[in-house]
């Protein structure tokens, strides 16, 4: 069994207003004209509007040092927006020079003003030692103000530092309640909650509810909730056995990288359980998983199922798994790159 706020994005809705508001002989600098003199006369929205729009080249020629400096006019004012952007800018290191130390205080200053985002990410910062002295408890204080503000994220990561008692208490009650108000919206809450169904941690077990919980996380794309639901449907547990659902959610899961997801499936095509026998795809999977892990039982596995193989059929398999693998890994780094 493995373990492992509603935002939208401001430059789309000001856009689409200003296309649906252009006449057919306006432009866009007509349009940008009352903008631009609103952000000249110091209004720090805006400013903060139009610092993003030439940070993005949004309506006019990208522009780091023009967008900078409105950002920075902005935040001057404590417009917590352009103080939240300016510390995302510093600790990425786009458009200036990365540094954790700006972003923190920039995001301090968000924080403050009440701005979920700034006091996750702040949070964040000090569980981390990045730009601040690393303080489990202060993190845990920031990720609480904007969990209490409805923020998934936030209330998924408490509902953790509750669980494992990381600068609070250890409570398995309080980790089910942030677990349970973030598993509207947060994946990774609704697999924790399972995990805790399965365990019997805070509760006693209960295999279908375990399995319920996987199965909101798997469909909305958890590969460890996958990979779990899987065995809970190949073993029985919770659901009914049924070897073909088991297959289907371990292939879901091992396109995602998952080792013991590509064994189970190296193993099912193997034996024809759950799908066609085939020793070709039997062997592309053990392959693949033995690449990333080196546990004896895999590799016996993959050199018995090779020797069933003709010499064509082994190196189409090789060659299709190396293709695979290169999926695979875009996969993880795009999932890696996502926020």
């Amino acid at each position: 069994m493995k373990n492992s706020g509603k935002y939208r994005n401001i430059m789309l809705q000001i856009s689409l207003l200003l296309l649906m508001s252009l006449s057919p002989c306006q432009s866009w600098s007509d349009a940008f004209d009352p903008l631009i003199e609103k952000a000249n006369q110091g209004d720090a929205g805006s400013q903060f509007i139009l610092g993003t729009m030439y940070l993005n080249g949004q309506g006019m020629p990208q522009n780091d040092q023009i967008a900078l400096g409105w950002l920075n006019k902005s935040a001057a004012q404590n417009y917590a927006k352009a103080q939240y952007r300016l510390g995302v800018l510093y600790e990425d290191g786009r458009s200036v020079q990365q540094s954790y130390d700006k972003a923190a205080e920039l995001y301090y200053k968000a924080a403050l003003s009440g701005m979920v985002r700034a006091q996750f990410k702040l949070a964040k910062l000090y569980s981390e030692g990045k730009g601040v002295e690393q303080n489990d408890k202060k993190a845990t204080e920031w990720y609480k103000k904007s969990a209490e503000q409805g923020y998934p994220d936030a209330q998924f990561i408490l509902g953790t530092r509750y669980a494992n008692g990381n600068g609070v208490s250890q409570s398995y009650q309080k980790a089910i309640e942030w677990f349970t108000k973030a598993s509207a919206e947060n994946r990774e809450a609704q697999f924790s909650l399972g995990l805790l169904y399965y365990q019997g941690k805070g509760m006693s077990i209960n295999f279908p509810k375990a399995a319920e919980w996987f199965e909101k996380s798997a469909n909305a794309g958890n590969a460890d909730a996958q990979y779990n639901l899987g065995l809970m449907h190949l073993k029985g547990e919770g659901v009914a056995q049924n070897d073909k659902i088991a297959f289907d959610y371990f292939l879901k899961s091992a396109r995602q990288g998952v080792v013991e997801a590509q064994y189970n499936l190296g193993i099912m095509y193997g034996k024809g359980q759950g799908i066609e026998r085939s020793y070709k795809d039997s062997y592309i999977w053990l392959l693949i998983a033995s690449s990333e892990n080196k546990d004896k039982n895999i590799i016996n596995l993959k050199d018995a199922v090779s020797k069933r193989l003709f010499l064509d059929e082994l190196v189409s398999a090789q060659q299709e798994a190396a293709a695979l693998q290169t999926v695979i890994s875009t996969t993880l780094k795009r999932q890696a790159q996502e926020p």
